[in-house]
């Protein structure tokens, strides 16, 4: 099978999404994804295709893909946040809390802002990742 042109892929994805295709455009950022392996924003996609088709397990997979090739380019800031919609599926994910608590360590976050507490948001999910390195 001849390989499509990248611009041709991204259109098909984009007129599934705006015609409610799901599946299709799922499959159309799957092709671009094996196409441009640096790019996390094809995995993202996929996941938030995943998660309209209610797949959340497949969501995840795509999602911590989407994590890592971002990490990995230095695209901290986007992991980080791939990492938030991943916890908004499963808040337990002891791999997702230990990643991104190792992000947010990296990128300075891990201290303490002026008035020396976490906001309460913070604080859980800096108690999960303890724990969840803990129990490792």
């Amino acid at each position: 099978m001849a390989r499509r042109d990248v611009r041709t892929i991204r259109d098909e994805a984009s007129a599934a999404v705006e015609k409610g295709r799901w599946q299709n455009a799922y499959d159309c950022y799957l092709e671009l994804e094996r196409a441009e392996r640096t790019d996390g924003s094809w995995a993202r996609r996929a996941g938030d295709m995943q998660r309209r088709l209610e797949h959340d397990a497949l969501a995840m997979e795509c999602y911590g893909r989407a994590a890592n090739r971002y990490a990995s380019s230095g695209f901290l800031v986007q992991a980080i946040a791939v990492c938030k919609v991943m916890l908004q599926i499963d808040p337990d994910h002891s791999e997702t809390l230990q990643q991104l608590a190792a992000m947010q360590e990296k990128r300075g976050l891990a201290a303490a802002p002026r008035g020396g507490e976490l906001p309460a948001a913070g604080a859980a999910a800096a108690s999960r990742a303890t724990k969840a390195a803990a129990a490792t």
